[in-house]
């Protein structure tokens, strides 16, 4: 039988097909200070291999990037031959402190400190920084940011979070180039996250709030936000803008001031009652003094109050719902020519509160009552610049009125009556007509307490 033989080298070129034996190569990943971080995934790797190198820093300190320049964490490699690099650790979250203020730009994606540098000014910001990913800043106690110019914006989005603690002695101050800025210099300070981590106490927020829009505003929450013994000093337009679905963890002993606009507007209706502690929430200089309300309905379903704030509703507004919505001492302002209504299944309470057209002789056109429940009240209510009535009470409406006035009001009455023959569910005393032309109208007639009233019946007494 015949033998076949099988030169060396093609013996040995099928010997390392079958095997898959590859050049191996060594990739190795080194920290700057293995006090402040540490990398792994360092290693011996295959030709054509990926390798995955992760830089940690210790607690307290962080990761810049890598030596030639790449900020990937982690970071894959395609391996093609042997490589060393090496992480940059930091214990400030933007490099070697120089003694000069940093700049802060981009958008932030690692949790940070920023650290009191002792400076006039401690970090600078031209443009819009984003808080996101899941990072959380903190900034501590006696930190200045600098906002350079109406493109300077603070926004925390994604899932970032953003806390500001100052103290009485070291307020944290973000403010444009100068403390005597022109006010509405720089932008304004978004909130659009729901963290907890979202906490401001003792922070100056002065002369932000560059554009006059009515939804602007020098401090804008989407989210939520505990805000504690703070000050907006100083807007083009809002001092504060709490839009739809928004609210505070805690809203207390804090101040809006020197602003060109309303000190506060509110599309979210939460944002007014929930959480409210005692507040200097703004000052009254007219005609902006107020909360603009920009809602013209919310239903209710539990139990709400609505504390010593002035109100603005210039839409008018209906209140709805199942619960309990208390006034107390909140007076408001309705816009000229608008009403308000309660629905028929709230319970009303009101104490110590007027309700008013914006400014004499401007008119709003007054309170309409639907509700039946049992235990609804006005004491100590004065409703002032009506238009056609103050008050109307719609027939099978249950209400108490006490110590209360009407008027001035234009035209009409004080309180009408829609039906005469369920006036019977309405309690009142000690009520004082103040220049209304009549003190009560009867749109529907009947009989009630024995005396027949015709319908459309003027009357300056209530029956």
């Amino acid at each position: 039988m015949k033998k076949t033989y099988i030169p060396a080298f093609i013996a040995l070129s099928l010997m390392l097909i079958l095997t898959g034996c590859h050049k191996k190569h060594f990739i190795v990943g080194k920290s700057s200070n293995d006090e402040w971080g540490i990398v792994t995934g360092s290693g011996t790797y295959h030709d054509g291999e990926t390798a995955i190198l992760t830089a940690i820093p210790t607690n307290g300190y962080y990761f810049l990037g890598w030596d030639d320049g790449d900020t990937t964490n982690p970071r894959s490699l395609l391996v093609n031959n042997d490589a060393t690099f090496t992480a940059i650790f930091s214990d400030t979250p933007f490099g070697i402190f120089n003694g000069e203020p940093i700049q802060i730009s981009g958008k932030i994606c690692n949790d940070q400190i920023w650290q009191d540098l002792g400076l006039d000014v401690d970090y600078i910001i031209d443009e819009t920084v984003y808080i996101g990913c899941d990072a959380t800043v903190k900034v501590m106690p006696g930190v200045t940011i600098m906002f350079t110019g109406p493109e300077g914006n603070l926004e925390v989005i994604d899932n970032g979070a953003l806390t500001m603690i100052g103290t009485m002695e070291k307020p944290i101050v973000l403010r444009g180039p100068d403390v005597k800025s022109l006010i509405g210099y720089w932008g304004h300070v978004v909130v659009n996250t729901t963290r907890p981590e979202n906490k401001f106490e003792w922070v100056n927020i002065i002369h932000a709030g560059s554009n006059s829009d009515l939804h602007y505003g020098a401090l804008k929450l989407r989210g939520t936000l505990s805000m504690t013994d703070c000050t907006i000093d100083g807007s083009r337009g809002a001092g504060l803008v709490t839009e739809s679905g928004s609210y505070f963890t805690q809203l207390k002993d804090n101040k809006i001031i020197h602003c060109q606009g309303y000190p506060w507007v509110s599309s979210s209706f939460p944002a007014l009652y929930k959480n409210i502690g005692s507040n200097s929430l703004y000052d009254f200089d007219e005609p902006y003094g107020k909360i603009y309300i920009d809602l013209d309905h919310y239903e209710i379903n539990n139990d709400v109050t609505l504390k010593t704030y002035r109100l603005y509703f210039p839409h008018g507004f209906s209140f709805e719902g199942t619960g309990t919505l208390t006034f107390n001492g909140a007076n408001s302002y309705v816009g000229e020519g608008q009403q308000l209504r309660v629905g028929k299944n709230l319970n009303f309470r009101v104490y110590s509160t007027f309700f008013a057209g914006l400014s004499t002789p401007a008119r709003w056109n007054g309170l309409i009552f639907e509700s039946e429940r049992s235990n609804n009240l006005l004491n100590d209510v004065w409703f002032i610049n009506c238009g056609g009535f103050c008050l109307k009470v719609t027939e099978n409406a249950k209400l108490s009125i006490t110590s209360s006035k009407l008027g001035p009001c234009v035209g009409g009455a004080g309180i009408w009556i829609e039906n005469i023959e369920t006036w019977g569910n309405v309690f009142h005393s000690n009520i004082e007509n103040f220049s209304c032309p009549h003190i009560a109208h009867i749109e529907h007639g009947g009989t009630y307490n024995g005396q027949t009233y015709q319908d459309n019946t003027n009357l300056n007494y209530l029956p």
